[in-house]
């Protein structure tokens, strides 16, 4: 499956729109897929890529994420840089003690990544994809 950042696709299902007859939020997990679909009221708000086996019990996401024509497969080895690369300057971000995250609006988008980090190295942890609300006033291309 892949995600399409400019179309804001999923497969068939768009973000924004009515993709379930479901009140309230709710959240589609497909552990063996690696990913989750979250709606409100039916409506497809949210997207969740898992890229750590056994992460909350999902499998890792084997899918593409397609960006101005390029493909980019993500996987648990992914790095910051190579995030920054393909998602340019992130808008907000921290590190702590066990977590990297970096957020970026693309394409009306907030994306954000979150990488676990130790003695050993860091690995990618999740990306997680909604509609950007404007709250960090960028168009982010």
């Amino acid at each position: 499956m892949e995600f399409l950042i400019e179309q804001h696709l999923f497969g068939d299902n768009k973000l924004g729109d009515r993709i379930a007859a479901t009140d309230g939020v709710q959240h589609d997990k497909s552990f063996k897929q690696g990913y989750s679909i979250a709606t409100n009221n039916g409506i497809f708000i949210g997207l969740f890529l898992n890229f750590t086996d056994g992460n909350h019990a999902f499998k890792t996401f084997e899918g593409a994420i397609e960006l101005k024509g390029r493909k980019f497969n993500f996987h648990e080895n992914t790095t910051v840089q190579q995030v920054e690369a393909i998602f340019g300057t992130a808008v907000d971000g921290f590190k702590d003690e066990v977590e990297i995250s970096r957020r970026f609006v693309v394409f009306g988008l907030l994306i954000e990544c979150s990488w676990y980090h130790d003695s050993d190295g860091i690995s990618l942890t999740y990306i997680s994809i909604e509609r950007d609300d404007g709250f960090y006033q960028t168009s982010g291309t």
